[in-house]
Order: C-alpha cells, then structure tokens, then sequence
C-alpha cells in the first residue's frame, strides 16, 4: 500500500491552510485507495499542536495510509537558495505527496553547484525539488499549469487570484524577471531568484 505524507505549517500553535490539505489528503485517499476516508484526526493534531512553544515556527508532518498514520512536530527553518539548476525529465511523476521521493532525489543529485533544481517535464516548466513555483513577468506572477504536484499553497493563491497559470516552456524563461519558490512553509516572495540564476546547461 503507498504512503503518502502531508507537511502542514504551525505557527502561533495553529495549523494553517486546513482546508486545503484535507481536500487533497481526501482527493488522493479516494484515487489511491477507493475512498475519501482517512485515519488522520486532525481536532487530535490541533490539541497537540497547543502544547507546543507558540513563538517557533514548526512543520507537522504526518505519513499515513489508508488505515494508519504518524505525525511529528519538527521546528522549522527557511532553507537558502539563490540558484537553480533546470533538469529535464520526461517521465517524473509526482502527481500525489508520495512518501517515497526516490525519483525526485535522482533529479536532485544533478543540481551541481545550484541549490536546487527546476523540473522539466517534455520542455515545461513544472516544479523544483520541494516547492511550487512561479515566474514574474510585468508586475504577475505566473505559475506552470501542470506542475509535478498541485501544492495547497498553489491552489489558495490560484483561488485568491493571486497568481496566474500558464504553460511555460524552457525557452521561454529568458522573458521572465525573476522566479519565486514556495509551498505549505514558505510564503510567496519568501525566496524570490534573479532569473539568470536560473542555470540552463
């Protein structure tokens, strides 16, 4: 049976975005294993969550299946990135937040001298090793509309009108100005690269 692991952000002994991961914890329980159900109780996190230092900012990260799960509060820290390396492959998928990452740390481990890649998928722009991503062209951001994963992040800026999707093809990243990465922990603008930090070789 897969294994699927969901990270939610805590501050302030609050767990954000609920409602966006529960949607895609219930829309990958009802593909993977036929129903929406799933074991983890999130009123139980939120009373554990209280019991945590409300000025640290933590990621709770359960890993469950159909029937069991675990959880962990583990403090949180913004990892620094100031460049990005661009690795194509045709055959990734991603399309759930699978426990096993076998085939993302591959990719991963041809970043080089970057510190993280940006996923190529047939020539598009998808994702990069942990994050969402999107690109700034004339005051808009841009995200790519089909990425490896639909982030909970990505959906509540996209709803919020926030950010834009679009295809976007390795060529086409020279017209863009800068690129920001981000997911469940990491805001929009948290990290935001000049776009020829972005490595095409």
């Amino acid at each position: 049976m897969s294994q699927l692991i969901e990270s939610i952000k805590v501050s302030g002994n609050r767990l954000h975005n609920l409602s966006y991961h529960q949607r895609r914890m219930q829309r990958s329980c009802l593909e993977l294993f036929g129903t929406s159900d799933h074991p983890v109780s999130f009123n139980d996190l939120q009373k554990e969550a209280l019991k945590l230092n409300n000025k640290t900012l933590y990621k709770l990260q359960i890993t469950y299946d159909k029937t069991s799960f675990e959880f962990k509060f583990l403090p949180y820290k913004l990892r620094t990135i100031k460049s990005i390396r661009v690795v194509e492959d045709a055959d990734v998928d991603y399309s759930h937040k699978f426990y096993n990452r076998e085939k993302l740390n591959e990719l991963f481990n041809k970043k080089g001298k970057a510190d993280d890649i940006l996923i190529t998928r047939n020539g598009a722009l998808t994702d990069t090793y942990y994050c969402n991503v999107a690109l700034k062209k004339n005051g808009q951001w841009f995200t790519p509309d089909l990425p490896l994963l639909s982030g909970t992040k990505r959906q509540r800026l996209l709803d919020e009108l926030v950010i834009s999707p679009k295809e976007i093809f390795f060529e086409d990243i020279p017209d863009y100005n800068s690129i920001t990465l981000f997911n469940a922990m990491i805001d929009l603008g948290d990290i935001v690269i000049p776009i020829e930090n972005i490595l095409l070789d």
